[in-house]
């Protein structure tokens, strides 16, 4: 009969070790290529808006915008969460640019925010009243582009992005976005 040799402690260590290691890396792959793509997600956030109309209440120096927003995640990180879009309306006259609407919130969910996949887009639509009153001016000269069928200029002034992150919560400033029509 032949003897059998002793176990060899010490190679069953290292393949103990080589196999826990191999086992960890595959499991903290795909966490750890998620984290390291976080700031170039933050980065490249897309985001467009359209104004779908604007409509002047009969008889008061007030009016209705509807404004359309969609905000994309052009890369692969996921752990995206849009809590609401921030900004100013801006209207732009033929000598300056007037502020209709200041401190604007457009909410899309309240945290952890409505999640932002790999290589999709959200939107969000929402009605904003504009007073008017103390800009009588202004008020007419939408009024007559209306009329005449020219396009009323308006942006997004100051406009920002307030996201939930596993960093946290993160205010994404943008800067002006043009509200095309649709």
């Amino acid at each position: 009969m032949k003897a059998m040799r002793p176990i060899n402690r010490k190679k069953i260590k290292v393949y103990g070790f080589i196999i826990i290691a191999a086992i960890s890396i595959l499991t903290l792959w795909s966490p750890t290529n998620n984290y390291v793509q976080v700031y170039k997600a933050i980065e490249k956030l897309d985001i467009s808006a359209s104004k779908s109309s604007f409509t002047f209440i009969p008889d008061t120096y007030r009016a209705w915008v509807q404004i359309n927003a969609t905000i994309g995640n052009p890369t692969g990180y996921r752990g995206i969460g849009i809590i609401s879009l921030m900004f100013d309306l801006d209207f732009i006259t033929n000598t300056t640019i007037v502020v209709l609407k200041n401190g604007y919130r457009m909410w899309f969910k309240d945290e952890p925010g409505e999640p932002l996949e790999p290589y999709s887009n959200i939107t969000n639509s929402d009605q904003l009243s504009i007073n008017l009153e103390k800009k009588i001016d202004i008020y007419e000269e939408i009024q007559m582009l209306q009329q005449n069928g020219q396009p009323i200029e308006l942006f997004l002034h100051n406009a920002a992005i307030d996201t939930s992150l596993f960093l946290g919560r993160m205010i994404i400033p943008i800067g002006s976005i043009p509200l095309n029509d649709p």
